[in-house]
């Protein structure tokens, strides 16, 4: 007689899992479907699933709403059955089947304009993924990027990164990358920025360095200037960014110098004015002034001229009128147009 002991009772997993999915899925995933399969024969709640498995009801919804775009599973008013394969939909419109999937094998493919916002279901992406081994490798890649094991929705975002707004895997692994060094690798920040890069035509790894290294250059730029200004962290305005990049790269100016720019500033006007600090830098560069020393001497002989009296302008009647004037405090009274714009 043989033995069975634990194999007396068993139950059926789909072949579809194996041959699809146990790729793909991740370990809550499996805890899920494995879990309604061996209860198949009753209703689960999602509260229950996830206390059973030992999962947060946010981590078990995600798993759940993994199965259920595949078809595996049917979730009716909050609870889970084992469902028949049914045909997946797309989180939102899709193109048609006749349209090309571009990836690196199909460069020539038609690229509208812009594209539409969409994303592929789980289980197109799952089709895509499994002909496409440029897309497949990618994913591990990423993961290790990320330092994480990539759940369903982030691999439905990846792939229509690829397969639909046309990044190439190369280009997508630099951005994902960057997203993560300045801490905002979320799947929202990283679609959103990627369709924008599409849209950039921003689709291969050449294109890709070029513009991380301007962001990067920019961003370094505004880091620089906040930090000089006692700004708090947040997000630069077109004008302060495009005098960081300015005033730090085009005039290559220290920190020092642009300091005492900005204490003439608030001298003068009481307030930061991006605007006017540039003004004041627009004029040392123009004189040739470049390090704090020679704008520190500059303004002392300024000083000093303004306060030496001028024997020609006294009045030659009576002699009483000496005018003497400061030449700061004539620039400060200045009407901000013409210092804005000079």
């Amino acid at each position: 007689m043989l033995p069975l002991g634990s194999w007396r009772s068993v139950f059926a997993v789909p072949s579809e899992v194996v041959d699809k999915h146990l790729r793909l899925a991740g370990a809550a995933q499996l805890k899920v479907l494995l879990f309604l399969l061996r209860h198949s024969d009753c209703l689960i709640e999602c509260e229950t699933l996830a206390d059973s498995i030992g999962l947060s009801v946010e981590d078990t919804k995600d798993a759940v709403s993994y199965w259920v775009q595949c078809g595996l599973l049917c979730e009716d008013f909050g609870t889970l059955s084992p469902a028949g394969t049914a045909a997946p939909q797309s989180q939102y419109t899709k193109p048609t089947p006749s349209e090309p999937v571009k990836t690196e094998e199909s460069p020539a493919a038609a690229k509208p304009a812009k594209k539409e916002k969409i994303r592929y279901s789980f289980a197109e992406c799952a089709e895509i993924i499994a002909n496409n081994e440029p897309i497949a490798q990618m994913l591990p890649v990423i993961e290790g990027i990320l330092g994480k094991q990539l759940n369903h929705t982030e691999i439905s975002m990846f792939v229509t990164v690829i397969s639909w707004y046309g990044l190439s895997p190369d280009c997508l692994a630099m951005l994902v990358s960057y997203c993560k060094s300045i801490g905002k690798a979320t799947v929202s920040y990283i679609e959103a920025t990627a369709r924008g890069w599409a849209d950039d035509e921003i689709l291969t790894l050449e294109k890709a360095e070029e513009k991380i290294a301007k962001l990067t250059k920019s961003r370094s730029a505004w880091n620089t200037i906040r930090t000089a200004f006692d700004i708090p962290e947040r997000k630069p305005t077109a004008t302060e960014e495009a005098c960081s990049l300015r005033w730090l790269y085009e005039w290559g100016y220290g920190t020092d110098v642009i300091k005492i720019a900005y204490e003439k500033c608030i001298n003068a006007k009481g307030k930061l004015n991006f605007s006017y600090i540039n003004g004041i830098l627009k004029s040392w560069y123009e004189r040739g002034l470049i390090n704090a020393s020679q704008v520190i001497a500059a303004m002392e002989e300024q000083k000093n001229s303004a306060a030496k009296p001028d024997d020609s302008k006294k009045n030659t009647d009576s002699g009483r009128y000496s005018p003497t004037y400061d030449i700061s405090e004539i620039e400060s009274l200045l009407d901000d147009d013409w210092i804005d714009g000079n």
